[in-house]
């Protein structure tokens, strides 16, 4: 998949396209039609994080498409958000003011549509766009730019998770917990003697962020592949606080 938690650079998301395109074309029985949208929401996620708005937007389309013939609210609802998100990008780099007019077309559906979900998605993509923004830093080895980039997306995960009743509490639970691991682990490669304090803090946080999580996932009755992937994260990065 091409969750960040696990993202490993072009040449892994470039294959993963390919078999999940490969996968929409093998689908035949109508109880596996759900898989479909699936597919559509994995590559649509793949071409965002290679840049490529344009095919992203276009997945995230069949996958509402898909969404028509399979109801599946929450899906299509972050299928929706993504795509807002793709549609943001793309017009902030092109300037055209056709862009702006779909992006713009497009959130006026969206909030309508998903009146809840896109509620509180203004705070989930800014945090997302802190995060982008904390990548491109590291790359560049600016360790403490990072840092405070990743505070700034943690805190915004924070806002949606003080409301146990937003759809997006589970994943906000576990990616702040996940943006406070990264501070503190960027500040630890920064190799500034006095950053202790605050990547004890980071670290502390992530803890608590981590054991909330797991233990809001024990209560579930019924736990989708996406709450147990984030589940073992909120193990393994644990871990590797405790071994740090």
């Amino acid at each position: 998949a091409a969750d960040n938690i696990f993202e490993k650079g072009p040449a892994f998301l470039y294959q993963a396209i390919g078999k999940y395109r490969r996968a929409i074309t093998a689908i035949k029985k109508s109880e596996d039609q759900p898989l479909v949208a699936h597919c559509w929401f994995q590559i649509g996620l793949c071409y965002f994080y290679l840049d490529r708005y344009y095919e992203s937007i276009a997945a995230f389309s069949k996958l509402e498409d898909a969404m028509i013939k399979n109801a599946n609210a929450a899906k299509a609802a972050d299928g929706a958000l993504r795509k807002l998100m793709a549609l943001k990008k793309l017009k902030s780099i092109t300037k055209d003011p056709g862009d702006q007019a779909s992006y713009d077309e497009f959130l006026r559906w969206a909030t309508g549509a998903y009146p809840k979900q896109i509620g509180s998605s203004g705070k989930r993509e800014a945090a997302i766009s802190s995060e982008d923004r904390a990548r491109e830093l590291t790359e560049g080895k600016k360790w403490g730019e990072a840092a405070d980039k990743y505070r700034e997306a943690a805190d915004a995960w924070a806002g949606i998770s003080s409301d146990p009743t937003d759809p997006f509490y589970e994943e906000a639970l576990f990616t702040a917990g996940f943006d406070w691991y990264r501070r503190g682990d960027c500040l630890s490669r920064s190799g500034n003697a006095g950053d202790a304090s605050k990547i004890t803090d980071a670290f502390g946080r992530a803890l608590q962020s981590f054991a909330n999580h797991l233990a809001f996932v024990d209560k579930l009755a019924n736990k989708e592949r996406t709450v147990i992937k984030n589940a073992v994260g909120s193990v393994m990065f644990s871990c590797r606080i405790y071994l740090h």
